[in-house]
């Protein structure tokens, strides 16, 4: 995971000098806590040169920094520069310097491929034509211009923040990352965001970003609760002890389920191939397929039938009996088999992974039991669509008509009762479904309801 932040305006409150732009301390210690965590890296992308934003920020080594929007990974980058950028570059601060020079307030700031022409202080009613002059002095130079907050960025290297947060990506090897900003050059690092990212847009104004927060205080108490959860999840805060899960094998794909029920690992169609389920390590984003009753009840008792692979899980008035099937000599697929006989309303929520490489093919239905018969309604669910990279891959299959239990060597059957919480699912689309039972008579012999 890769966490970015911008500097003016995200870590550091916007001031009328650039050069008095401190970080919020709290930014600083939730950056270098979570630079620390294992496989989580931070880097702070600033349109400042890198040695400036070296000295102003403070950060600490753990924390990469990039300046000059994304130019500068490097100390020393202004001496890989060809004489005719360096040429450039002395022309257009010479011209920004006379430009400033006709409207007080506004400053020039060199940068090693570039300059920004500041003008927080210019007076309102001047600062349009000040950035109007500043940008047709600068036209001979054939400099790229960013707009910012009062302030125009001028760049003789062609790059953005965006290329830079692929570039750090690319480097070191994020699976998912988080950026943060609160300009509009931020804009071009939100743009190319995709998949898992997330992306917060600092202030109001107008923005691609999925997220919002107020201003550099808010930024400050957002990195110090994703510092707080994601330590919280790398150390396996909410997952359940290895020892209390219940294994489901058939010599061919193994899953795991917790012990309130979940389905919370499977690989498919091998034990190598890409998770399907994979909850317990990546939590509800990475897939589930979750059993529980609606009014919350807790398991009462989790066991194996018998000497066979096939496990119980047991509420008052609910039994979940899960068995993964003996695999098909001439079918790469995996079939998993979930049968549950209720007496209480039961929820269903069917979330395999939106990464998974493998199709899903899923046979279910709701049935009701009562003294009229027996009533079947089909239960749709949506998923998302799999990529172009699950072409070729046999689906996996997932009925819903019961199969006999695998006769194979198991561990010793065992009782238990479990305390943990169900909580609903939040991030991602999930099927779900359930089943309202209907009383039976007293004494009649049925069964309760299937669901």
């Amino acid at each position: 995971m890769l966490v970015a932040c911008d500097y003016d305006g995200t870590l550091a409150p916007i001031v009328d000098n650039p050069g008095h732009a401190r970080p919020i301390r709290e930014s600083i210690v939730a950056m270098r806590a979570l630079a620390e965590l294992h496989a989580t890296d931070t880097a702070v992308i600033s349109g400042r040169s890198l040695r400036d934003l070296a000295a102003l920020s403070r950060m600490p080594d753990e924390v990469h920094l990039v300046g000059s929007h994304g130019s500068e990974f490097d100390v020393g980058f202004e001496s890989d520069l060809s004489h005719e950028v360096r040429s450039h570059l002395a022309t257009l601060v010479a011209t920004l310097a006379i430009v400033a020079a006709d409207f007080p307030g506004s400053m020039v700031e060199s940068k090693p491929a570039g300059a920004a022409f500041h003008v927080r202080r210019v007076d309102a009613a001047d600062r349009d034509r000040a950035v109007q002059a500043a940008i047709a002095t600068a036209a001979p130079t054939s400099a790229r211009v960013r707009h910012g907050k009062r302030v125009v960025e001028f760049s003789l290297v062609e790059t953005d923040k965006g290329h830079a947060l692929e570039a750090l990506r690319d480097r070191l090897g994020a699976d998912a990352v988080l950026f943060i900003g609160d300009d509009q050059t931020d804009e071009d690092a939100f743009a190319v965001l995709r998949g898992p990212d997330v992306s917060v847009k600092v202030g109001c104004g107008e923005t691609t970003a999925a997220f919002r927060v107020d201003d550099p205080e808010s930024v400050a108490h957002l990195l110090a609760r994703v510092a707080d959860r994601r330590s919280a999840w790398m150390s396996g805060g909410n997952a359940p002890p290895l020892e209390d899960l219940s294994v489901l094998a058939n010599g061919s794909a193994i899953a795991l389920v917790s012990p309130n029920g979940d389905l919370c690992w499977l690989c498919a169609p091998r034990p190598d191939s890409p998770s399907v389920f994979a909850s317990i390590v990546g939590g509800d984003t990475a897939g589930y397929w979750r059993v529980e009753p609606l009014d919350g009840r807790r398991v009462n008792d989790q066991r194996y039938v018998g000497d066979t692979m096939t496990l119980e899980t047991r509420w008052n008035g609910a039994v979940l009996t899960d068995t993964l099937v003996a695999p098909d000599p001439h079918r790469s697929t995996t079939r998993v088999v979930r049968r549950l006989l209720a007496t209480t309303s039961m929820r269903v929520e069917f979330a395999p992974a939106a990464t998974s490489a493998a199709p899903i093919r899923c046979g279910r239905s709701a049935t009701t039991r009562s003294r009229r018969g027996v009533v079947t309604s089909p239960c749709r669910s949506t998923r998302p669509a799999s990529s172009g990279r699950s072409r070729g891959i046999k689906p996996i299959q997932l009925p819903s008509r019961r199969s006999p239990p695998i006769r194979r060597p198991a561990p010793r059957a065992r009782s238990r009762s479990t305390s943990s919480s169900i909580t609903a699912a939040k991030s991602i689309p999930t099927a779900t479904w359930s089943a309202a039972p209907r009383a039976t008579p007293t004494g009649s012999g049925r069964r309760g309801p299937t669901a």
